[in-house]
């Protein structure tokens, strides 16, 4: 299953890792009043939407081929990336008409990057043989 994902990275991986970090970041630089009204709470909101990203993260850091150490320990790498990302993004926010930056935001972002990054390793585990994505 996932030697498909390796044989197709680039379409299935790698451009909506990209397309994704632009609609973040496009979403996040709007005016609150400009986003559309959703029934989830701002944290889940946020924690879902560094989920995906997270998720997109990780399986590009583990397809890549040019870094085996990311590769080796692409959680740690993912987290860290997206936890810098998301305070980055919550400090951009303070500058956005009706947006504030606030450190809850950022803790859902990690959030979600953990939960992220630990369903998707016991997925991989269950699901890939051992020397596979190990």
């Amino acid at each position: 299953m996932f030697r498909f994902l390796e044989k197709y990275k680039i379409p299935l991986v790698f451009v909506p890792l990209g397309l994704y970090w632009v609609l973040l970041l496009v979403l996040t630089s709007l005016p609150a009043e400009n986003l559309p009204d959703v029934s989830f709470s701002d944290k889940v909101e946020h924690l879902l939407a560094f989920c995906v990203l997270a998720v997109l993260l990780k399986l590009t850091l583990l397809l890549q081929n040019k870094n085996v150490n990311v590769k080796k320990r692409s959680s740690l790498f993912t987290i860290v990336i997206v936890g810098i990302y998301a305070g980055l993004d919550e400090i951009h926010q303070i500058f956005i008409p009706s947006r504030t930056g606030d450190i809850v935001d950022w803790i859902a972002d990690i959030s979600g990057a953990l939960i992220a990054v630990l369903l998707l390793g016991l997925i991989l585990k269950y699901f890939s043989p051992k020397s596979e994505f190990s």
